[in-house]
């Protein structure tokens, strides 16, 4: 048996909201972050292929995390195994703070073969706003839309990406390999789905126009 841990102190139901919250807390930057690398790195013509390929890679971790962590937890347990997937996305994280950067102006390979591009990165900070204004953020229409949007968006992905494992092993009573193989696979066709919609969203913004072609 496990021993309760933050649950002896806090209790089991307010220590699962606290973990949960935590997770959120330390992912929510990242699709905002993406979006705005995309916007530095990459002419507005291209953002929805290259979000695409981004999203691309949620579905490639979730098709490899049940194969990979059921092997994990056979030969290490869990506990092992969610802090090895701990110390793995934290090298990741500290490689990409190395190397990347905000602007392509800012990069070292970049900057050495003399491209630097127009309005960088100089420009861009001098337009920065002193502070953030929540006021017009929180009362722009088309924020409202799009928060709105994602939030459904993210109510049905939720389900996928913290249930349907649960579902297909204690529901569907599919057994380990089985479970592992059928959650990959459904993954698999996000990893593969993400990347034709963002080029279909950025073929059809050329025919008709930014506004109708991201609509349709």
């Amino acid at each position: 048996g496990g021993r309760p841990g933050l649950g002896s102190y806090i209790g089991i139901v307010p220590s699962f909201l606290a973990i949960r919250l935590g997770l959120g807390m330390m992912t929510a930057p990242l699709y905002p972050s993406c979006a705005k690398m995309t916007s530095n790195w990459f002419p507005l013509q291209r953002h929805a292929s290259v979000q695409g390929l981004i999203v691309a890679g949620t579905g490639l971790g979730s098709a490899c995390s049940p194969l990979l962590f059921s092997w994990m937890i056979n030969h290490r347990g869990w506990r092992m195994s969610f802090c090895l997937a701990g110390v793995a996305t934290a090298a990741l994280a500290v490689l990409w703070y190395l190397y990347v950067r905000d602007h392509p102006d800012e990069h070292p390979s970049i900057r050495e073969k003399g491209h630097v591009l127009p309005g960088g990165s100089a420009a861009i900070q001098a337009n920065k706003p002193a502070s953030t204004p929540w006021r017009r953020l929180l009362t722009d229409r088309n924020l409202m839309l799009l928060t709105l949007a994602y939030g459904t968006l993210g109510y049905f992905e939720y389900m996928f990406f913290y249930w349907i494992y649960y579902y297909f092993g204690q529901i569907r009573r599919m057994g380990s390999s089985a479970t592992a193989i059928s959650t990959t696979v459904l993954f698999l066709g996000f990893m593969l789905m993400t990347p034709l919609g963002g080029w279909i969203s950025d073929y059809l913004s050329k025919l008709y126009g930014s506004k109708t072609g991201r609509r349709l």
